[in-house]
């Protein structure tokens, strides 16, 4: 038995280095290439000119469809979690209230590993401390400042946070069924 590991599709082609666009067909090879198998993808038109050629020499070959990961990672953000939505939708307010949403929501993405912490540090302008966070799904830099607020404070942007989540859910849940 041999055990082939195959690439994932190449973003140009490989004739004549044209982009593919998402979800464009595309033609592929398996060439064998020493130790290793190497995969060819072709535009239709290049394919016209080595298909022949390449089918000949080729382990296999198929036509496949070109998934753009930039796409991907859009159309994944479309379909985040209710608490990343309400957390990219509040995160641009100047609201103290917002902001203490922001930060809460915020660490708790960061506890549920869709955040990760990249630095903390102390910022003299705002003379407050900011968090920077990366956003796992789409590469996204995130700053988040500690908005300084007293307990009572926290304490009611707690409880707004988890109404507004406890709404959004419940619409989540109206339009599934």
């Amino acid at each position: 038995m041999v055990d082939l590991k195959v690439r994932k599709s190449a973003p140009n082609c490989l004739g004549c280095g044209k982009k593919f666009q998402h979800h464009e067909d595309h033609h592929s090879a398996l060439l064998p290439g020493g130790e290793e198998t190497v995969r060819e993808d072709y535009c239709p038109e290049c394919w016209k000119r080595v298909g022949e050629d390449c089918r000949d020499a080729a382990i296999c070959s198929w036509v496949t469809s070109y998934v753009d990961p930039a796409v991907e990672s859009i159309k994944a953000v479309e379909h985040l979690s209710p608490l990343r939505r309400l957390f990219y939708e509040i995160c641009e307010s100047d609201e103290p209230n917002k902001l203490a949403m922001a930060f809460l929501s915020a660490q708790l993405l960061r506890r549920q590993r869709a955040f990760r912490l990249l630095k903390e540090f102390e910022d003299s302008q705002r003379k407050a401390s900011t968090t920077v966070f990366l956003d796992k799904v789409n590469g996204r830099i995130i700053e988040v400042a500690d908005p300084d607020l007293s307990a009572a404070q926290m304490n009611a942007a707690r409880l707004e946070l988890q109404r507004r989540l406890e709404e959004m859910e419940g619409e989540e849940n109206d339009a599934g069924t």
